[in-house]
């Protein structure tokens, strides 16, 4: 586990400089692309958005706490948590000014990622956000009723 682990975080860390860069607006059947960057933060963060963004990712970690409370899965996750500053420190200086409110978040997120990669070999949510990440952008929202629907991921409008 500790082996895979620091695979997919260097996966995570060779990402980062692209976010928001350079990113690659595919994969339209399980993405909805949003190019504002007003209207991605509202449907991150507001609360009255359906679904609220940030109880969907908060039920999705719940689903996988079970198995972080194990010995094994304990000492990962405080591995990862004290791997959060370095990752952060890395999306601070890697994202384009203007996205900068959202570096916690994404350094958040791709914690997430990791911790449900370690534990499961697929997690559909969280593939989906790696995938999103992946792809250059930030998952930011979901449109229809999860899990039916897509994944909002907010890409810049190139020029």
């Amino acid at each position: 586990m500790k082996k895979d682990m620091e695979l997919y975080l260097d996966e995570v860390r060779k990402l980062i400089p692209r976010l928001l860069r350079e990113c690659q607006r595919r994969d339209n059947d399980r993405y909805e692309f949003e190019t504002d960057f007003e209207r991605a933060r509202d449907l991150a963060w507001s609360q009255e958005m359906m679904p609220v963004w940030s109880d969907l990712k908060e039920r999705e970690l719940a689903l996988i706490a079970g198995v972080r409370d194990t010995t094994e899965g304990r000492k990962i996750e405080r591995e990862l948590t004290d791997l959060f500053e370095e990752l952060l420190e890395i999306v601070e200086t890697s994202l384009p000014e203007q996205y900068a409110e959202a570096s916690e978040e994404i350094a958040s997120d791709l914690i997430a990622c990791v911790s449900a990669r370690v534990h499961f070999e697929s997690h559909r949510f969280f593939d989906l956000m790696r995938g999103a990440y992946q792809l250059g952008g930030w998952p930011c929202g979901w449109v229809g009723t999860y899990p039916d629907g897509k994944m909002v991921v907010f890409c810049p409008a190139t020029e």
